[in-house]
């Protein structure tokens, strides 16, 4: 809501096609919001066999973090990446692989269909019944990527100690001492 509210003009343009039943535009909608707003950020998956991403070479069992976040803001793939424009996706359909809100493969959300259903029919609604505006005349803040950092640093926010606890919620793997930390 918060993306639609500030333009106007994508809003009028649902609420125009609300009562006739079109669909396009309330999926493209939808589909841009969650390429701006996804889900989740990022996926933890392991690597079943090695594989070679961005010219390092990763055994199997490595741990490997896709960040959708940056994925669906790469200009390469989505020009003007920080705006919403829902007609992005009035032609062109969304790829199973750059656009990923809810994860991807066979670890996909299983209530990702049902999660947009409801949310078509929620802003279809909305739209037909109600004048939305915004609560303030500020855009909320945006999210902001981390900058790049020099070969070899750490960010900011991570810790060993912040990593470990974070492997510690699960007692059963600290417990029977199967968690280490990376070399």
């Amino acid at each position: 809501m918060e993306r639609l509210v500030r333009h106007p003009e994508k809003l009028e343009r649902l609420r125009a096609e609300a009562p006739a039943g079109e669909e396009a535009h309330l999926t493209a909608t939808i589909e841009e919001t969650l390429r701006l707003r996804p889900v989740i950020v990022i996926v933890i998956r392991k690597l079943t066999e090695p594989v070679e991403i961005g010219g390092y070479e990763l055994p199997a069992g490595a741990a490997v973090t896709p960040c959708i976040h940056l994925i669906h803001r790469h200009p390469e793939i989505y020009p003007e990446p920080g705006s919403f424009i829902p007609e992005r996706f009035l032609d062109d359909p969304p790829g199973t692989h750059i656009w990923i809100p809810f994860g991807g493969g066979v670890r996909r959300c299983l209530g990702a269909a049902i999660a947009q259903f409801e949310m078509s029919i929620v802003l279809r609604e909305l739209v037909k019944r109600h004048r939305i505006a915004p609560a303030s005349p500020a855009s909320e803040r945006p999210f902001v990527a981390p900058s790049p950092r020099p070969a070899g640093t750490t960010p900011r926010w991570f810790s060993a100690s912040r990593a470990f606890r974070w492997a510690s919620r699960d007692r059963a793997a600290v417990g029977s001492g199967a968690w280490r930390p990376a070399p």
